[in-house]
């Protein structure tokens, strides 16, 4: 056998016109796989054993030598420009679509490296809305022919679609017998709301903007769409007349999460925040009521566990000054841990969490927001969100009398006059000394029941 190098006819044909050159693994291949990609390197096992004859197709037997490059870089000339221009151009031109489509299920799910990129609950977002409300409508349109026309109906017709119907959710139910309406014939209507609409237009305008980076598709015709942003729906916020009617509940019945709500709503902690802090982030004076916190870690839910992981940014992590009474409600919150360790003896898990189950386990966010609702009720104040008590948090902190600089560090704003203009609300004197009164009895501490 000839070298490759020498050879002067074409592998195909046999003709002696003038040979070409050709990328072995097609350029825009590579743009998408990369040069390091699973399908590249497996081409570049191969080239050692020289060209093998395809079924169907005769092909002159040529050897080519063992390249250290990978196949995304090797350069062939052993094709002429008759089959170069002809029937592998052609065979090119129809294979192309097939493996553009084929490949577009990549922007359908995260690689493995882009999902450590991302937050797990963004991750879990993107695959939901992409399996609920994406692929099952758009999914069997070749990537390069998807037009406008297209997502203008697909993203109108979410509009009246119910999506009980259309995710088959009471039809499952109907498997065991607990059918609810629409596989009885009784459509629910479950229309899927703005907000909803929105994020699966978000992300369905993530997913094309990726395949445009990698030379799949020449534009995104998604971006192309008008979509409204949907109004953000106001959780209520607590009056100061209320955080104090919720802590005198929480108090009064010895509430096991008492030290938790006493965090929430003078500290301003998330809730992931909360049930991530541990008593090595926390740092108590001895002598005063005084000390500081640094916030670097939460607890998630992941895949049905519990997970700790940091927190996004490194900004959250700055130590923050603690009000004189949630010191003294971390330490009410240490003698109830030594009082629930010893009643659950060798079933004790030692976490090293501020808030733990009373075998000293981390709690599930899930759960937490169920005793939070449940001691709504119970003090009879009005229905708000965890999150939503951050922003009570600056009225309970001056009502306090807390010094502006530390409710500025704690509520983390770039300005004071942040705090003082947006936050800062007069008090009556009424609740003032009812708010201080709280703060002497959180010395106490709940006890153990």
């Amino acid at each position: 056998m000839a070298d490759n190098s020498k050879r002067r006819t074409c592998i195909f044909c046999d003709s002696d016109s003038r040979l070409t050159r050709e990328h072995l693994w097609p350029q825009w291949l590579s743009r998408h796989t990369g040069p390091e990609g699973d399908l590249a390197s497996s081409w570049n096992t191969g080239l050692s054993y020289g060209m093998q004859e395809v079924s169907g197709l005769k092909v002159m037997p040529v050897e080519i030598k063992n390249r250290p490059a990978p196949a995304a870089d090797t350069v062939l000339k052993v094709a002429c420009t008759s089959c170069n221009s002809g029937w592998m151009a052609q065979l090119e031109a129809r294979s192309k679509p097939v493996l553009i489509n084929q490949m577009a299920d990549r922007h359908h799910k995260t690689t493995e490296s882009e999902r450590d990129t991302l937050v797990h609950k963004t991750y879990e977002n993107y695959e939901m809305f992409t399996r609920l409300y994406i692929v099952p409508y758009l999914g069997k349109k070749r990537l390069d022919k998807l037009t406008l026309r297209d997502v203008q109906k697909w993203f109108n017709d979410h509009k009246t679609r119910c999506q009980c119907c259309a995710q088959e959710k009471d039809a499952r139910r109907a498997e065991t017998g607990k059918a609810r309406c629409c596989a009885k014939g009784e459509c629910c209507e479950q229309i899927a709301s703005e907000w909803t609409r929105h994020q699966a237009w978000t992300v369905l305008l993530s997913m094309l903007s990726s395949a445009v980076r990698d030379d799949l598709v020449t534009r995104n015709v998604a971006s192309l769409l008008k979509v409204p942003v949907p109004r953000k729906s106001k959780d209520p916020v607590w009056e100061v007349e209320e955080s104090r009617q919720f802590l005198e509940s929480a108090e009064d019945d010895r509430d096991q999460w008492y030290a938790a709500y006493v965090l929430l709503l003078l500290f301003a902690l998330r809730k992931g925040e909360l049930l991530g802090l541990g008593w090595d982030e926390v740092e108590l004076d001895e002598d005063s009521d005084t000390g500081t916190a640094s916030l670097e870690w939460q607890i998630k839910r992941e895949n049905g566990r519990l997970v700790r992981r940091r927190l996004k940014t490194a900004a959250s992590e700055a130590p923050l000054p603690l009000p004189a009474p949630v010191v003294r409600a971390l330490r009410g919150q240490k003698l109830l841990q030594e009082q629930w360790k010893l009643k659950a003896g060798d079933a004790w898990e030692n976490s090293g969490l501020v808030i733990t189950t009373r075998l000293g386990g981390p709690v599930d966010p899930r759960n937490f927001h169920r005793a939070f609702k449940a001691r709504i009720k119970k003090a009879g104040v009005r229905e708000t969100t965890v999150h939503a008590t951050r922003k009570a948090c600056a009225s309970l902190l001056v009502a306090l009398e807390v010094h502006p600089r530390i409710t500025m560090a704690i509520l983390r704003h770039s300005k004071i006059s942040t705090t003082m203009e947006i936050y800062a609300k007069a008090t009556n004197k009424k609740t003032l000394e009812a708010l201080q009164r709280l703060g002497e009895q959180f010395e106490r501490g709940p006890e153990a029941s």
